[in-house]
């Protein structure tokens, strides 16, 4: 993962200055692959990643959002905060998966701020095949995963849950509201219900964050 400090239906670049980072684990900007077929399925692979055959599409959704590299926000900090208190667990991010990196809106207990996408955890949540929350129970046990250096290394993934973040306005998945602990565990399927709806409120606040910068234009 990279670092700095650290609607309610889930279906259905507020211009700032871009802030400093940090960046650990993986390419923070490796060449783009798109596959069919998960390129980790056999084992870890750095510098590649799954991707849709829309993916194109779908970041170009997400850019057009102005959310990207932008300053830390309240309304979303908060989430995070409430997030990991409620689920126990001692990172929780608010991630938007661009070409080749994802970066963090917000995080809680994680000076990254953002990571390259081949060992990103969360682009797996912005998959159409991927049906609601996207969790790897024990990573140390999935061979997607284990070699991963964000497991094998510091945050020492072991458990990971994603809710996808939709684009308000789209069909697209932009990004995931993850929860993140550094040892195995089990996630249920209400917990799965309460990380959606978490997920569902950032696309809320994306829609209202784009209705007022709209208005305030002149």
């Amino acid at each position: 993962l990279c670092a700095g400090k650290t609607s309610i239906d889930p279906k259905d670049e507020h211009k700032g200055r871009r802030p400093s980072h940090t960046c650990i684990g993986g390419s923070p900007e490796p060449a783009f692959h798109s596959f069919d077929t998960d390129p980790h399925r056999d084992g870890f692979v750095p510098g590649k990643w799954a991707a849709d055959d829309d993916d194109v599409s779908r970041v170009n959704s997400l850019r057009r959002l102005g959310i990207m590299m932008t300053t830390s926000e309240p309304a979303f900090d908060r989430m995070t905060k409430i997030a990991s208190e409620l689920f126990k667990v001692p990172i929780c991010l608010v991630s938007f998966v661009a070409e080749d990196f994802q970066w963090f809106k917000a995080r809680e207990g994680l000076d990254a701020d953002r990571t390259g996408r081949d060992v990103s955890f969360c682009s797996y949540a912005t998959l159409k095949e991927t049906q609601g929350v996207f969790a790897v129970e024990n990573a140390h046990l999935d061979l997607r995963f284990k070699d991963n250096p964000l497991v094998t290394g510091p945050p020492h993934i072991a458990f990971y849950a994603g809710a996808p973040i939709y684009h308000p306005d789209v069909p697209h998945k932009i990004g995931s509201f993850c929860i993140i602990d550094n040892k195995p565990r089990s996630i249920t399927d209400h917990e799965k219900y309460l990380l959606s709806l978490f997920a569902a409120q950032i696309t809320h606040e994306l829609l209202t964050r784009a209705t007022m910068n709209a208005l305030a234009e002149p």
